[in-house]
């Protein structure tokens, strides 16, 4: 029915309803829909940026990569750098996301922070902290403002670390939780650490053996026994402490 209308503003505006309708009511087929129906979207439809999400959301990332080129093409351009770039960097494609984010690195602060990442992963972390620094007010990107605590610790400034790192894990991400937890530990703030190192278990913790250092902590800390049970059966690391402590 979708492709019968011969006015294509019409079509557009038809398939940009069926679009959303199944983003929100069939999410599980959503994505297929997507992929199959965005070609014949306009160029300067704002469903496109949204659609492009949903498929990052869903971890579909050439897909993604597909719809944002299009964007790219038309006056919506600088919505689709930001989203490009972010799987650019997770592809470790850094040379062409910088060559994409430095037109726009003193305009725009997303733009700013994503650039600032690439420093960092190339070594420049001095100069990824000038950046970061800059925007960091406006700065909501668990992984950014992680970055942005990373750095602070590195530059001695503990005190900015921690206010970062407890930023991010507010927002919800786990590193962060689990680096807060660490810095209250060492700051000897056991009723702290004990809390983060239970928040980054409950986020989920990707990483399996910073999964069970946190397991170990808390569960040290809290005199948890089934946590350091975990820790005890896992055979890594700190297997063998984990069972030292059960006896």
């Amino acid at each position: 029915m979708l492709f019968l209308f011969r006015d294509k503003e019409l079509k557009n505006r038809k398939i940009e309803e069926f679009l959303k309708i199944i983003m929100h009511e069939s999410p599980e087929k959503a994505a297929y829909y997507i992929v199959k129906i965005y070609p014949f979207l306009s160029v300067d439809s704002s469903l496109l940026i949204q659609s492009a999400q949903f498929l990052i959301s869903q971890g579909k990332y050439s897909e993604a990569k597909n719809l944002l080129r299009k964007i790219q093409t038309g006056p919506r351009r600088t919505e689709a750098v930001i989203p490009y770039s972010k799987i650019l960097i997770k592809e470790g494609k850094y040379k062409e996301a910088k060559k994409l984010l430095e037109p726009l690195k003193e305009k725009n602060p997303q733009a700013t922070a994503l650039y600032a990442q690439i420093l960092a992963q190339e070594g420049d972390k001095l100069t990824a902290l000038s950046y970061l620094r800059k925007v960091s007010k406006s700065i909501n990107d668990t992984e950014v403002l992680t970055l942005l605590g990373d750095l602070e610790y590195s530059n001695g400034d503990r005190k900015k670390a921690i206010h970062y790192w407890l930023e991010a894990s507010k927002l919800g991400n786990a590193e962060a939780s689990l680096k807060a937890a660490d810095y209250f530990y060492l700051s000897k703030k056991t009723k702290e650490a004990i809390h983060y190192y239970k928040k980054a278990i409950e986020l989920g913790i990707k990483d399996s053996e910073s999964l069970m250092w946190a397991y170990y902590q808390y569960g040290k800390l809290a005199h948890d026994k089934k946590y350091l049970e975990k820790v005890a059966a896992s055979g890594g690391k700190l297997s063998e402490a984990a069972k030292a402590l059960l006896h």
